[in-house]
């Protein structure tokens, strides 16, 4: 799947754990491939990308490796960055926030169970095959 010229892609916050699965399994990769691809844009605060990256890190990934993708996910032409949250956000309320500032689908995950009834009424909670068929209708891909 690839963007055509003029669409614009949909922006979404994804769950760090789903972005570092996709990272270590070569295999399952959908969301970073919609991502490389130019049909999602993740959104970002400095909080929630210092959240990503160390999961990253504990994770085992080297730091070249870290370094790397550091980089594409401060990208200003591959990533929406939005101000942090007021401090002394929890880190679901930092991910709320990221999702309404940048105006995001909502948050994608592998784990959707894991998010049942802590977010905020509103804020909708996506898995690949949910983004797969968003993009399907946003995209007129299928």
């Amino acid at each position: 799947m690839t963007r055509n010229p003029g669409d614009t892609p949909t922006a979404v916050v994804i769950d760090p754990g789903l972005l570092a699965h996709e990272i270590l399994t070569p295999e399952d990769r959908g969301v970073c491939t919609a991502w490389r691809n130019g049909l999602v844009i993740p959104a970002f605060s400095k909080f929630t990308l210092d959240h990503a990256l160390k999961l990253l890190c504990d994770m085992g990934l080297r730091l070249d490796a870290i370094e790397i993708w550091a980089l594409w996910m401060t990208r200003r032409d591959r990533t929406i960055f939005v101000p942090a949250a007021a401090s002394g956000s929890t880190l679901l309320q930092e991910y709320e926030h990221t999702i309404l500032q940048a105006h995001a689908a909502g948050m994608v995950t592998d784990r959707p169970a894991d998010l049942a009834g802590k977010l905020s009424p509103g804020i909708p909670v996506l898995t690949p095959d949910d983004l797969t068929r968003i993009l399907a209708k946003t995209q007129g891909l299928f």
